[in-house]
């Protein structure tokens, strides 16, 4: 995909989430990008990395200033000492207008991320995209054999939360295969 694509599509995905009641501040949308390419099929060609705090992609984290530096997001901060909010401008709606067969194209799977993903926080989208990423790499391991993976990989989860994500990432690539 093109660049200008590329970017009308993220332009697109964020104020999606904005509008179905995100919080969508830069944590989150790396790890609904993340869930985007890998469950979602969905073309960004981001390269991401477990980091500290689960799936990063430096990449995407440049394309974010780069947007707002441009005019096409800006930041909301909160009074409540939250991160802020990433929103997409006038001129980032204009500029998806721009590409209606990108956004068409990928209008199902991106109404499915958000419906499934789009109002979770941000430690849950944590432990999800590990499990999507470990389930990925060891796609013959048991259930039992990835949760161990995941503890191993995010000792601060807890046994329960690390089996419900192995869990709903098992039916979710059912779903999706």
């Amino acid at each position: 995909m093109n660049e200008l694509k590329s970017v009308a599509l993220s332009l697109h995905i964020i104020h999606q989430l904005y509008s179905a009641g995100s919080w969508c501040d830069e944590e989150i949308i790396q790890k609904i990008f993340y869930l985007s390419q890998t469950i979602g099929k969905i073309h960004l060609d981001y390269h991401f990395i477990l980091y500290k705090h689960g799936m990063t992609s430096f990449d995407l984290r440049y394309d974010l200033a780069t947007v707002r530096t441009d005019g096409l997001t800006e930041l909301v901060v909160s009074r409540h000492g939250y991160s802020p909010r990433i929103i997409v401008t006038g001129a980032g709606r204009i500029f998806v207008n721009k590409f209606p067969k990108t956004v068409l194209k990928n209008h199902d799977a991106i109404a499915k991320i958000v419906y499934l993903f789009g109002k979770r926080g941000i430690t849950e989208l944590e432990r999800v995209g590990v499990a999507v990423m470990i389930a990925s790499k060891h796609a013959e391991a048991t259930t039992r054999e990835k949760i161990a993976v995941l503890t191993a990989l995010q000792p601060h989860l807890s046994i329960t939360d690390a089996v419900s994500a192995t869990v709903e990432v098992n039916n979710l690539r059912k779903l999706y295969q």
